[in-house]
């Protein structure tokens, strides 16, 4: 048995119990996430077992359980189109996101410098200098600024030869710039 069936199984073993005790006692709240997490992971382009695994039993998860939120955030706001255009947004948004890519541009060697020093070779994980406000990291004094739109300014650091997995993003209140 190979590794990866193991875990498919132990993840079903885990899984239908808990859906069982769920249908048991509160069959209908039960009812509304598994539909309201079909309704969410429907909106993906690609629709195949590995999705609704991910999304039900692995790193989505947390995104399921959110769905009912997320949902009711989608007939509250905007079309989501998935992947945007700086263009597509205001003046004043595009201003505030360009004046927070120049500075990574004009501070790029300092700013690879301080990761490197500070995560080692081969260490994964966030560079954080602002999170949804707070300011964490203070050696870019530019980013120590309150700005308006923007919240959150981090770096993923991880290895050139490596790749993140396919996950799910909790919420869809906020949005990410991936440079």
């Amino acid at each position: 048995m190979t590794k990866t069936l193991r875990k498919s199984l132990r993840k079903f073993a885990i899984a239908i119990p808990l859906l069982a005790l769920g249908f048991y006692f509160i069959p209908i709240l039960t009812t509304i996430f598994i539909i309201c997490g079909l309704i969410d992971v429907l909106r993906n382009d690609r629709k195949d077992l590995s999705l609704f695994s991910g999304y039900f039993l692995g790193n989505g998860l947390f995104t399921w359980l959110l769905s009912p939120f997320n949902l009711l955030v989608d007939l509250l706001c905007y079309r989501n189109p998935g992947v945007w255009k700086l263009e597509q947004f205001p003046a004043d948004y595009q201003r505030e996101v360009n004046e927070v890519l120049d500075i990574f541009k004009a501070r790029k060697d300092e700013i690879i410098a301080d990761i490197d020093a500070n995560f080692g070779a081969g260490r994964r994980g966030m560079y954080v200098y602002q999170w949804y406000g707070k300011h964490r990291i203070d050696n870019v004094a530019e980013f120590n600024k309150d700005f308006k739109y923007i919240k959150t300014i981090a770096v993923s650091v991880f290895s050139k030869r490596e790749s993140t997995s396919w996950h799910f993003g909790p919420l869809r209140l906020s949005l990410r710039i991936l440079y």
